[in-house]
């Protein structure tokens, strides 16, 4: 989302941009209604053009509405029992945050006073058109008050005062006439509305005086084109010229120029209107290009949860060769690397920083330990696992460095072992679901002393069983009722399951079947939270907004443990 300093940059300069095109190519060279409808157009172009923001993709991005495996580290290997002390927003010094408020209040202000202004000046001509007497002419309304000075048009009503006679008459309620068949007012208030919400743009006030000029030439033209003489008609705006109407209307009282007098007798519509106008929109095209349009880049697909997040780019190579953002680094410099990289953040982005793992699917996964493990002790602990640049990825959370855990003991953390699971957090042999990935791709699956062979396939719904464990068979997953605060008030009580899959992978396994069963564990938790989801929420979970994702993926926590991360 583009600041507010910069939307008001576009905005100036997409107004001036297409004031300048209407003064070069259009203005006495096209007719007055193509030209009023432009102005009209380009005040409020100038506007909404610097608010889109349309999003380009590259081809061979693919889009995956919900994350794989995107789980903060409470949901993974961190297991909390107290509160874990978070990044929280910059702050903003004190005099910026003043200064801002006193801008918001000043703009603010100026837009009540603006908008006020105008409704008084509106409401002001309805009492007179209500004071006055009133005649049904047909294409208007023709109001008569002694008190009218000058007259003067506003939508469907003409206001006209005492002492018109005769064809001086005739030709002022021409004029007026002309006004309303144009709809010159609705225009008007159209432009109004435009300039007090951006009060501070000169080219939208530059844009209202030309716009009325336009107004009192396509009147001026009209009533020449009924037959009155030059010269009279001119002797009557002559008489008009020290009037008084109210300013949102459209009259005979505007400032008199040799302009206007010229534009009376030497108007001519030029060759190639049809084609000046045209030219409008390549201008149009080049401001959305430059002020709407907005280039994803491709090297890191874009999902609802990463858009955000800093990337750095390890690559596996052949024989283990490591590549760091594309420069060739050592086993050894690469915690270096990726340290310094996530050195360069603010506080609260270092925990968004993203470090994709990029590698052919035949390399064995023992290759890519070194780089998850440089990872883990640089403190960068979200990672995306992919096979090349059109590979939407899998997305893991690491757990942390034991030896950079804070020393209060409020951060417990799961240390599984070849004998065992001993550590701070004991886990319960029924809560332990274990999936194995052999040298050659085999898969077996399923709680300790009751693994077997599965296919791929199979594997998402075993877990789906295990972590559900709808029958609450004792031997399985244990659950526990939890109570959670929804983010639009209320409460939801959610059985939140205890069970937790460890992934053990072979050294020659290869980091393609290693991807594949990362994915399919994922696909049983995605499952879970989608019915969870539609059930409290009534949409599937990719759906929902951040707060409410959020509940969900406390409800079904995504518990992943690898016994290679603590070798």
């Amino acid at each position: 989302m583009k600041s507010p300093l910069l939307y008001l940059l576009e905005v100036l300069f997409c107004s001036g941009l297409l004031l300048a095109f209407y003064r070069l190519l259009l203005v006495r060279k096209v007719s007055f209604r193509a030209c009023r409808r432009y102005l009209v157009a380009a005040v409020f172009l100038s506007a909404v053009i610097p608010a889109l923001d349309i999003p380009l993709y590259p081809a061979r991005t693919v889009v995956y509405p919900l994350p794989l495996i995107g789980a903060p580290p409470a949901e993974n290997l961190v297991q909390a029992t107290g509160e874990v002390p978070a990044a929280g927003p910059a702050v903003t010094s004190g005099w910026r945050r003043i200064s801002r408020t006193v801008a918001v209040g000043g703009y603010l202000t100026a837009v009540f006073l603006s908008l006020g202004f105008l409704a008084v000046r509106m409401v002001g001509i309805r009492r007179l058109r209500r004071r006055s007497h009133l005649t049904d002419c047909g294409a208007y309304t023709l109001a008569e008050h002694p008190q009218i000075a000058t007259p003067f048009s506003f939508l469907h009503t003409v206001f006209l005062g005492g002492g018109y006679e005769g064809r001086r008459r005739m030709i002022v309620l021409c004029h007026e006439a002309s006004h309303v068949r144009h709809r010159h007012s609705a225009e008007r208030i159209a432009v109004e509305l435009v300039r007090s919400l951006f009060w501070f743009n000169p080219f939208v006030w530059i844009a209202g005086r030309w716009l009325r000029e336009v107004h009192e030439w396509e009147a001026d033209r009209d009533v020449l084109d009924a037959g009155y003489g030059l010269t009279e008609y001119r002797t009557v705006i002559f008489h008009q010229l020290f009037g008084y109407s109210p300013d949102m209307a459209c009259g005979l009282n505007h400032s008199l120029t040799k302009k206007r007098f010229a534009m009376m007798t030497q108007f001519k519509k030029r060759r190639f209107a049809l084609a000046r106008l045209g030219a409008a929109l390549p201008v149009v095209a080049s401001m959305m290009l430059f002020c709407s349009f907005t280039v994803r880049p491709a090297e890191v697909p874009v999902s609802s949860h990463s858009a955000d997040r800093h990337v750095a780019t390890v690559h596996i190579g052949p024989g283990g060769t490591i590549a760091f953002n594309g420069r060739p680094v050592t086993t050894g410099e690469l915690e270096r690397f990726i340290a310094a990289e996530r050195e360069k953040l603010s506080e609260a982005d270092r925990a968004k920083m993203v470090v994709v793992i990029q590698a052919d699917k035949d390399t064995p996964v023992d290759d890519l330990a070194n780089a998850m493990e440089a990872s883990r002790r640089a403190n960068a602990l979200r990672l995306q696992f992919r096979t090349d640049a059109s590979d939407p990825g899998v997305d893991r959370m690491l757990p942390p460095d034991l030896s950079r855990l804070p020393a209060d003991g409020k951060v417990k953390v799961i240390v599984p072992r070849v004998g065992g699971f001993e550590g701070t957090y004991k886990i319960e042999e029924r809560n332990l679901f274990l999936v194995h990935i052999d040298g050659s791709g085999a898969v077996t699956a399923g709680q300790a002393f009751r693994e077997k062979s599965v296919s791929p396939e199979e594997l998402p719904a075993l877990i789906r069983a295990f972590i559900l464990n709808a029958d609450d068979d004792p031997a399985m997953s244990e659950k526990q009722v939890k109570e959670f605060d929804l983010p639009g008030g209320g409460v939801m009580n959610c059985p939140v399951s205890e069970g937790i899959v460890l992934l053990d992978t072979a050294p020659g396994a290869s980091f393609g079947r290693y991807l594949e069963v990362q994915r399919l564990i994922a696909q049983s938790f995605g499952s879970i939270r989608n019915d969870v989801s539609q059930r409290q929420f009534g949409a599937d979970y990719a759906s929902l907004a951040e707060p409410e994702r959020q509940v969900v993926a406390r409800a079904v926590p995504l518990k992943l443990t690898e016994p290679r991360l603590y070798e």
